[in-house]
């Protein structure tokens, strides 16, 4: 799993299982103890693949698990059952045997091998006025006149962003660009309900907006992340 900035945060296992329901009973020969026998089976399956969160375990003959399992405890989401189907629709199915298709799926945070914990991070700036003059138009008996009221004036400049932290607030990155100016009166930091997964939290939103006041004029642009 790749953020929007290309690092890596988390893995994500899928288990594909494609195979066949088949009723071996000899003892089995007429159509409608083969179909009841069949619907036994069926029911067994959808059973067993119709709950969340169970641990799913490929094993070795002597009872070892190979690294084909998927511990639902240990993972964020658990392991959920993403898709079931019966893929088949030939003549031989449900007759003598049933085709069925499933997939699981579980992921796992990376903890400290986390390429990077800023999951996504934006921010623009926004520059009102050049600290040119700032003149009024008067309108008077003979017509409109242009009047000179400050020779300069300071530039504003708004500074606003959005950051999403993997497993907590991305504090570090909120930052006014011209602490100097800033107008500390009107700082506006907005913190977001982070994302609830099965077994934690994860995706911490924050948004920032900044404004400052600069006697000359500036041409400044946002820290790439």
């Amino acid at each position: 799993m790749y953020s929007p900035r290309h690092r890596r945060y988390a893995t994500m296992y899928e288990v594909h299982l494609n195979g066949q329901l088949i009723v071996n009973d000899p003892t089995i020969t007429t159509p409608d103890a083969l179909q009841d026998a069949m619907y036994t089976k069926i029911n067994a399956l959808i059973n067993a693949y119709s709950t969340n969160y169970q641990d799913f375990s490929f094993y070795h003959d002597d009872g070892q698990k190979t690294r084909h399992s998927l511990d639902s405890a240990s993972s964020l989401t658990g392991v959920q059952v993403r898709h079931r189907s019966w893929p088949e629709g030939n003549a031989a199915e449900y007759a003598t045997l049933r085709s069925y298709s499933i997939i699981l799926t579980a992921m796992y945070d990376l903890g400290d091998d986390t390429e990077d914990q800023l999951f996504e991070y934006k921010e623009k700036f926004n520059y009102i006025g050049t600290t040119g003059p700032q003149w009024v138009m008067k309108d008077t008996w003979d017509g409109p006149h242009a009047q000179l009221v400050y020779p300069r004036t300071h530039q504003r400049m708004i500074q606003v962003g959005s950051a999403i932290g993997w497993a907590g607030y991305p504090e570090v990155h909120v930052n006014s660009f011209y602490p100097a100016y800033e107008h500390e009166d009107r700082r506006m930091i907005e913190r977001d309900h982070p994302t609830r997964f099965k077994n934690g939290f994860r995706l911490y939103p924050i948004h920032w907006k900044f404004d400052h006041s600069l006697p000359t004029g500036n041409r400044g642009a946002p820290i790439p992340r």
